[in-house]
């Protein structure tokens, strides 16, 4: 990221004195301190001044000088500037350094606590070359000399006298240090030493425009503690010659450690002249340093530090700061701007599978609920496992119940089924869809076969079989609308998004232009001739208690309108665009005064990152929340599914809604098929990654888990990296 903030230089000063015994030191930023010459104690005072390097003309701070009434003639105060670490023997204008007074300032004189007497005068101050500088640097005029002219008349109750000195400019060397003046100056013979708190003012700066880089190509180190992993190089790139100053720059890890004993790291300089030390330092396990020895003239530079490795120890995306020095102990320098930068990205992945969709539904009900943490309902929710509207309207059944959605073959139960009702303790199981989806076999094998405890080591006692009951309709719309009434009318969540309305809608399919403002009964309502609407919203009905009413495209029939009107629905989330449900379908519930937010993409992989945005939207606009505001934060989880076939997320609601095992509900997100995201989702991955977090979500969240349902056919290891590196790159 592009920094825009100033460069600050402070510029420590240091004060000679003549025979006659003036003389003095600079305080530390702030307030007075003195120094001791022959005996007398004179105090100068100054702010800090903020110059740039390479600038000429350039106001800065001036300065205070109390002087005692025992001043003479000739007496001279002499105030000396030059670069940190430099003195008049060591200055090198090759390297463009010095700091040059540009313009001769002004001087006042006033009593200190008193009024009267008479003013001491000074001679016009002059502006000179400090002695022993070299001769290539005999334009630098960095002493400003200060001489008595007369001797002035103590005003009554005062022994001193206030010199200020103002109309200070410079011209500062582009090579010049930052840091504080580190000087040690002698007049007509007496040794004057600056006060030891003026050169101890640290390089409070920072560094502009420098452009760094980092973490590109994006790498994602995948599992919680990554040991000896390499990360992509750390450069920093001038926009102009001569911004990275000379001495050290240091990097920080947020967390994780450098490991040096796998590779050495290397830094590299180029362009414009800019030399680098030949070694990167370690000051501290976390930190990096390498010395910039020469600055660039001519044109700007990068300095490149490379074959770097890292410790990772936490999850979640690494940032790291840096900062230009004085030491390479890298302690209180000047900043460098990494804002939203990363050194890498520490991600995790899972994949809930089995050998078959029914085997990939027992294992995500198992994640959530791993004995001894059984469904508190001792309830299960069965569906076929060869057509998806009754799963899919069932998330809100399995949502109130508390509990997860099994799968099994319309002639037999599946053995892999079978196992996840005895080991998660089920003793009731309700059907949905008739005979044609879950046929009479499976129903009298159930309703013979003996519950367990929790953990499915042991059978109730006495033996007592499992409590079957059936919810179905004579078509999937009739079985949905039977679901969604299971439960009373209170049952039915309510919210209010009012914000959302002219949100998340990429399409021309109809809607409502307001919502409701106080929370309403709300339902959501998809295709009921595809699966992919409602995979991605299937979480919403299990996690906030909103039935899943699926219709017919084109026109809503009179079931599903009674469903909707008995439920005292206000509100509805339509989910795809006018071909999965059309605009005949919107103006239907909208007779029935019912708000309808179509949340709608260009492909079903839009919809559902459309949907995603919806769900984590935490903001409020002018007319309410914009969103349902879902708490990423503490979760940090997105679930991922294959868009192209409905098996593995069939069940996936009860997973997403628990956030795998956390109380955040998590987004269903949609493959374009195993091999492809989709530009979509990529895009959708690639902000849900960033440092800033999400746009449209208040909370900051990041995305640092993607928790994949299906085995390799279904999502293959390349999408799956393909998806952390979209990560990454946020």
């Amino acid at each position: 990221m592009r920094s825009t903030l100033k460069r600050f230089r402070r510029a420590t000063i240091a004060v000679v004195a003549a025979a006659a015994g003036v003389g003095g030191g600079l305080a530390a930023l702030a307030g007075t301190s003195s120094a001791d010459v022959s005996g007398t104690t004179v105090a100068l005072t100054a702010t800090a001044p903020t110059v740039l390097d390479g600038v000429a003309t350039q106001a800065a701070s001036g300065w205070a000088v109390t002087m005692p009434n025992t001043d003479a003639v000739g007496d001279q105060i002499q105030i000396v500037v030059n670069p940190h670490g430099v003195t008049a023997a060591t200055l090198d204008c090759t390297l463009q350094e010095g700091i040059t007074f540009a313009t001769v300032p002004t001087i006042a004189v006033t009593p200190v606590g008193a009024t009267g007497g008479t003013a001491p005068t000074f001679n016009a101050p002059t502006i000179s070359n400090e002695p022993g500088t070299e001769a290539a640097c005999a334009a630098v005029n960095n002493v400003l000399t200060l001489t008595v002219k007369t001797i002035g008349a103590s005003p009554v109750g005062s022994t001193s006298w206030l010199i200020t000195i103002a109309g200070v400019k410079y011209t500062v060397g582009l090579g010049t240090q930052l840091g504080a003046v580190n000087t040690s100056e002698s007049s007509i013979g007496t040794t004057v030493t600056p006060d030891a708190a003026a050169l101890a003012v640290p390089a409070n700066a920072v560094v502009s425009g420098v452009v760094i880089t980092a973490n590109s190509p994006a790498v994602a180190l995948v599992t919680p503690t990554v040991s000896d992993q390499s990360i992509s190089p750390i450069t920093f790139s001038e926009p102009v010659a001569g911004q990275l100053p000379l001495g050290f720059v240091c990097v920080t890890l947020n967390s994780g450690t450098f490991n040096v004993t796998s590779g050495a790291p290397v830094i590299a300089a180029s362009g414009g002249g800019a030399t680098v030390g030949t070694s990167v330092t370690q000051p501290t396990a976390n930190t990096l340093a390498f010395q910039v020895t020469k600055k660039s003239v001519t044109t700007a530079a990068v300095f490149s530090l490379s074959d770097l490795h890292v410790n990772a120890v936490d999850v979640g995306p690494n940032g790291f700061v840096a900062s230009s020095e004085n030491s390479a102990t890298c302690t209180g320098g000047a900043a460098l701007d990494t804002t939203g930068l990363r050194a890498f990205s520490l991600l995790n992945q899972t994949r809930t599978a089995g050998a078959d969709s029914d085997a990939t539904a027992a294992a995500e009900m198992e994640s959530v609920f791993p004995p001894p943490t059984c469904p508190t309902s001792r309830t299960v929710v069965l569906a076929t496992d060869s057509n998806f509207p009754d799963a899919l309207s069932a998330s809100y059944l399995a949502g109130q119940l508390g509990t997860g959605i099994l799968l099994t073959p319309t002639g037999q139960l599946s053995t892999e089924t079978a196992n996840a009702i005895r080991i998660e303790g089920i003793t009731n199981v309700d059907v949905v869809g008739g005979l044609l989806a879950v046929g009479a076999n499976v129903l009298n094998t159930l309703a013979s076969t003996p519950a367990f405890n929790c953990g499915g080591a042991d059978p109730i006692s006495p033996t007592t079989p499992l409590v079957v009951q059936q919810i179905a309709g004579t078509t999937q719309y009739d079985t949905s609308s039977k679901i969604a009434q299971y439960f009373a009318i209170g049952a039915v969540g309510t919210a209010a998004f009012p914000g959302a309305y002219g949100n998340f809608n990429d399409t021309s399919g109809l809607a409502s232009a307001s919502g409701p403002t106080t929370p309403v009964p709300t339902a959501i309502v998809a295709t009921g001739e595809s699966f992919a609407d409602a995979t991605a919203s299937s979480v919403i009905g299990d996690a906030e208690h909103f039935p899943v009413v699926l219709t017919n495209p084109s026109f809503m029939a009179a079931n599903t309108q009674a469903t909707l009107t008995n439920l005292q629905i206000k509100q509805v989330i339509l989910v795809g665009g006018p071909l999965a449900v059309s605009n005949a379908v919107v103006s239907q519930m909208q007779a029935l005064g019912i708000s309808v937010l179509r949340v709608a993409g260009a492909d079903y992989t839009d919809t559902a990152q459309e949907l995603a945005a919806f769900e984590l939207d935490s903001a409020s606009s002018g007319a309410g929340p914009v969103g349902l505001g879902w708490d990423l934060h503490n979760g940090d989880q997105v679930t991922l599914a294959r868009g192209d076939f409905y098996s593995d997320g069939l069940a996936g609601a009860p997973f997403a809604a628990r956030a795998a095992g956390t109380a955040n509900p998590q987004p269903i997100l949609l493959t374009f098929d195993p091999n492809t995201l989709g530009t979509f989702l990529s895009a959708f991955l690639t902000q849900g990654g960033g440092d800033n977090g999400f746009i449209f979500d208040n909370s900051g969240s990041q995305i640092n888990t993607v928790n994949v349902l299906g085995g390799l056919q279904a999502v293959t290891a390349t999408t799956v990296t393909n998806a952390l590196t979209d990560i990454a790159t946020g």
